[in-house]
Formats: C-alpha cells, sequence, structure tokens
C-alpha cells in the first residue's frame, strides 16, 4: 500500500511542532506556515510529476474530496472541541489538525483524530491514576486534591505530540507495518 507524500511530510514537520508545544505549550505560526509550505509542496508534487494527473472534470471534485475536504473536516473538529471545552484546545493545535486534514483527507483524518484523542485521554487518566501530574499539577508537593490531572488543575496537556505520533501510526500503518505483529 502506498503512504501519500503529503502524510509522510507532516509526520515530518509534527516532529519539531510537537517538541516546541512540549516545551511551551505553544506552537508557533512559523512552523505552521513551514509546515503548511511543506505540505503544499508535497501535495503538488505528483501533479508535477505527472504521476497523478486527473482530467479537468474530476480535478475539483478530487481536490474538495481530498484535502480542501480533510482541512474542513478536521479543523471543523478541532474547533467544535474548543468551543465545546471553553478553549481548552488551543489554536495551535486547531491549525495543525487543519495541516493533517489536508495532508491525509477527511477519512484518515477522523481516524487520526480519534486515535490521538483516545491517547491524549489514556494519557491523563494514566497521570490521574499515579496521583503524579508533571511540571506543578497534583503530584507529591503540586498541592492539588489527587483528583485528575489536566487544564483545570494548572497543567495543560500538549495535544500536537498526540496528532503528530497518531499520523505516524497511520504512516506506519499504511506501509505495512501494521502486519508485523
Amino acid at each position: 500500500m502506498d503512504v501519500p507524500l503529503p502524510l509522510l511530510t507532516f509526520v515530518l514537520v509534527a516532529i519539531p511542532i510537537s517538541v516546541e508545544d512540549t516545551r511551551s505549550l505553544r506552537i508557533p505560526n512559523r512552523l505552521i506556515l513551514v509546515g503548511a509550505l511543506a505540505v503544499g509542496v508535497a501535495l503538488l508534487v505528483p501533479s508535477a510529476l505527472g504521476v497523478r494527473a486527473l482530467p479537468a472534470d474530476e480535478l475539483l471534485p478530487a481536490v474538495l474530496a481530498g484535502p480542501l475536504g480533510g482541512m474542513l473536516y478536521a479543523g471543523g473538529v478541532l474547533y467544535t472541541v474548543r468551543l465545546a471545552t471553553h478553549g481548552a484546545l488551543g489554536g495551535g493545535d486547531i491549525k495543525l489538525g487543519v495541516l493533517l486534514g489536508a495532508a491525509c483527507g477527511p477519512t484518515l483524518a477522523g481516524a487520526v483524530l480519534l486515535a490521538a484523542a483516545l491517547s491524549a485521554l489514556l494519557y491523563v487518566m494514566l497521570l490521574s491514576a499515579r496521583g503524579s501530574c508533571p511540571e506543578g499539577g497534583e503530584g507529591p508537593g503540586g498541592g492539588g486534591r489527587g483528583d485528575g490531572c489536566g487544564r483545570a488543575r494548572g497543567r495543560a496537556v500538549p495535544f500536537a505530540p498526540f496528532l503528530g505520533a497518531s499520523a505516524a501510526a497511520a504512516a506506519a500503518g499504511a506501509l505495512g507495518f501494521g502486519g508485523m505483529w
């Protein structure tokens, strides 16, 4: 099975973005811009090489169903989460989600978003069960009540690493590494 070049590009771009999000809990616009340029070029490369040239009457539906549809879907889902959680999800995470949608289209973006959300939830649950939250959370000396971690307890969890890792897992699965186990 072929792995789309834009998805691999997204995974590579997500590495420095995830590092920055983990360090500062912010995703600078300059990193998103570099990622958008890289994914944009990756989206255009097959067309420039003539690999998957589409007839003119099929081009608009392909763009709407692929990159643009993915951008609208992933961005819409993450923006809805931001509204529902009163801003707990950052704007940089939404922009990264839009970039993910462009890289892999709406169907795969939905699967990656679900995997990222479930892995982030598992991470928070494990921290909560251990009773230790890093950097000012509720662990020993954290001063909390011991009933969980997260933004409400003074500790935000970066979401970019979960998006990047889930996209990497999707790429690995497309490469056939999923059948190794």
